[in-house]
């Protein structure tokens, strides 16, 4: 039986059509099918572009197999009927995906629109925000061709998908030098990934030379590279100290008597 375009609210008068084995009721106002309940011999039925939230009545149908849902106002509670109906090898068209997310320790995501169930195609985007100490690495999961480290991403939610983001400690790197040169980092930032190498270097102002290194770096070589690992300095922090010492010697006079001593083209006067 078709009844399509009639622009049908209430269905209980169908309650009465206890052999029917198809019914299609697309394009209609239909809110409420608990009426279909009785049609044990309900085969096949078409529903497309109603108004229909709740489809429990679908699971009491034993003879039911093909059921087209799309276009209507169904929610999550909906989605997993649809669920049910699947697992008994009933064939539903419908227009329900779902997005499933995670994160790792270290953020969050920030999901818009946040809601339980999508329509087929609708596009969401999705911000990874991480704690202090934290750093985005990257996306896991249903994210297709994107990008997988940038921050935020849009996807569209053309099927159900699950997607994560995963985020890494950043060390912190704090710079010192006693005397006179400067620290040069590999890096930009002052900031670096747990794990990720690090070259830093010693560089003396003229007529210095390096001595040491201090802080949380030890030995005398000018440069050096070390693998920079949360667990191994407080509070995520990276203390590196240069020590330098002035390569210039010292003039000592001692006069007796009247005069003076020219020292760099200078002249003390005694």
């Amino acid at each position: 039986m078709s009844l399509n375009n009639n622009n049908i609210g209430n269905i209980s008068n169908l309650s009465v059509l206890t052999k029917l084995i198809e019914l299609s009721l697309e394009n209609n106002n239909v809110t409420d099918i608990s009426p279909l309940e009785g049609l044990l011999n309900l085969e096949r039925l078409y529903l497309n572009n109603n108004r229909i939230r709740e489809i429990d009545t679908l699971t009491k149908l034993p003879n039911l197999y093909k059921v087209s849902l799309k276009e209507n106002n169904l929610d999550y509670q909906a989605y997993q009927v649809i669920k049910e109906l699947e697992t008994a090898h009933i064939d539903v068209s419908h227009d329900l995906v779902i997005l499933t997310t995670n994160t790792s320790e270290g953020g969050k995501l920030e999901i818009n629109p946040d809601k339980k169930v999508y329509k087929k195609g609708e596009d969401v985007v999705l911000k990874a925000i991480p704690d202090p100490g934290w750093e985005f690495e990257y996306w896991t999961g249903d994210i297709g061709s994107l990008g997988k480290t940038a921050d935020e991403i849009t996807i569209k939610m053309d099927s159900d998908k699950e997607i994560g983001a995963r985020f890494i400690r950043t060390i912190r790197i704090e710079t010192a030098v006693q005397g006179q040169g400067k620290i040069e980092l590999s890096i930009e930032s002052n900031t670096i990934r747990d794990g990720e190498e690090l070259e830093i270097t010693a560089v003396p102002a003229e007529n210095w030379r390096f001595v040491t290194w201090a802080g949380d770096i030890e030995g005398t070589e000018p440069q050096k590279n070390i693998v920079v690992k949360y667990d191994n300095f407080d509070d995520g922090i990276l203390n590196i100290k240069a020590i330098f010492e002035s390569q210039e010697g010292s003039l000592m006079v001692n006069v007796e008597g009247s005069g003076y001593v020219r020292c760099n083209k200078e002249s003390y006067g005694i």
